[in-house]
């Protein structure tokens, strides 16, 4: 490897390895956290992850990146749906809705299935000691 290779691979590395933490430490906190901003910094975590794997796909020396890109890819698709009703029930909020009213009970319950389905996703296996798993695959 040239020198600015090497430098280049260190630093997506360590880039790739800190964002795993990150996503790692959102995952912890979305396990007890039900609040809408602990599912929104659960999402921008794995976007900002994602996009650190896409930036360096070819940097990165990871044995599985294609796996770990479909596992942060999941994280999203589980917390959209949840994130979508926290944002309709601020506008709800914020037209003035009454919170008995049959619009927001109704996204209140989606919300919550949605959730049920988020935590069900990173409650399996595959998310436990999430950064320990991936942070030594990334060259940490």
């Amino acid at each position: 490897m040239t020198p600015a290779k090497s430098e280049l691979v260190t630093f997506a590395e360590q880039l790739a390895a800190g964002r795993v933490e990150r996503l790692a430490q959102e995952l912890d906190r979305a396990r007890e956290d039900r609040s809408p901003d602990a599912v929104h910094d659960l999402r921008v975590a794995a976007r900002r992850l994602l996009s650190t794997i896409d930036c360096f796909r070819g940097t990165l020396q990871a044995a599985d990146v294609r796996t770990l890109r479909k596992r942060v890819k999941s994280i999203l698709a589980a917390g959209r749906s949840v994130r979508d009703r926290d944002i309709a029930l601020e506008l709800a909020a914020d037209a003035g809705l009454n919170p008995q009213s049959p619009v927001v009970r109704a996204l209140e319950r989606q919300r919550a299935e949605a959730e049920a389905a988020l935590r069900h996703q990173i409650g399996r296996r595959r998310f436990r000691n999430f950064a320990v798993n991936w942070s030594a695959g990334l060259g940490s």
